[in-house]
């Protein structure tokens, strides 16, 4: 039985705020303010790298901003010369947080994803069937973790606010609308001994495709919004503190379940 905490996802005392956490914040994609180049999402964080926008992935530029996926080829990822500059790496051997802001469209997708190379990775996805799994690959062993137990707690055509982080020492969380969900101290999924996954080397953050030999990508209507990165592991409080800062719950904020958009 994994460590899943239901009720965090709405928990809300001491946390209520408009201010998203920005210490150690090195990645802030803000939908509602792109830039100016075409082929890039720009990094609002000074001097912090680009995405780049593959296919001609479409942005909806009304409330809530977002990039929407075809599920044939679009997805957010590594920038180069002419596409947004240097890519947006992470080193996945160190503590890092990523948290996404995507829309469920009843299928699968895939909200993050890096891949430093053939044998050291990871991605985030969610099945159509509402499983959240994180799959991690160390040294060319790979298996994954899913939270299955709660399935009712995604539903199609609504916006989430999914993330998962990395201590730097094998420990990875998954979080979900602010809650923990579980983390790799839980046993694993499928049948591999050993909990401790420890990818290393660094990767360009990929939002909207699985990057493994066969490549897939989020299936059409799925959306993704605001995107969060820091590089440390943030704790429960702050991963909820961002939640309820981007979420209309308690104000206009900019995403929440009654969003059609």
């Amino acid at each position: 039985m994994f460590a899943v905490h239901k009720t965090a996802i709405n928990a809300t005392q001491g946390c209520k705020t408009s201010s998203i956490h920005t210490t150690n914040l090195v990645g802030n994609f803000d939908p509602s303010n792109i830039g100016s180049d075409a082929n890039a999402w720009d990094n609002l964080v000074d001097g912090g790298n680009n995405l780049r926008r593959f296919n001609g992935i479409t942005h909806n530029n009304s409330a809530p901003h977002n990039f929407e996926f075809d599920g044939t080829n679009d997805y957010l990822g590594e920038a180069s010369s002419s596409y947004g500059g240097s890519p947006f790496n992470i080193n996945i051997s160190n503590a890092f947080t990523i948290l996404v802001w995507f829309k469920h469209n009843n299928a699968t997708s895939y909200p993050c994803n890096v891949k430093a190379d053939t044998n050291n990775r990871f991605y985030l996805q969610v099945q159509s069937d509402e499983d959240v799994r994180l799959w991690i690959e160390a040294g060319g062993s790979d298996r994954f973790w899913t939270m299955n137990e709660y399935r009712s707690l995604i539903s199609a055509n609504t916006w989430y606010y999914i993330g998962v982080s990395h201590d730097g020492s094998g420990k990875w969380k998954v979080y979900l609308n602010g809650g923990f969900l579980f983390s790799t101290y839980d046993t694993p999924h499928d049948s591999d001994a050993g909990n401790l996954m420890d990818p290393t080397g660094s990767g360009p953050l990929e939002i909207g495709r699985r990057n493994v030999s066969s490549a897939a990508y989020s299936d059409s209507g799925t959306k993704v919004g605001h995107v969060h990165v820091y590089d440390t592991q943030l704790t429960n409080y702050q991963v909820r503190r961002n939640f309820l800062a981007s979420n209309d719950k308690y104000d206009a904020r900019i995403y929440g379940p009654t969003y059609t958009a």
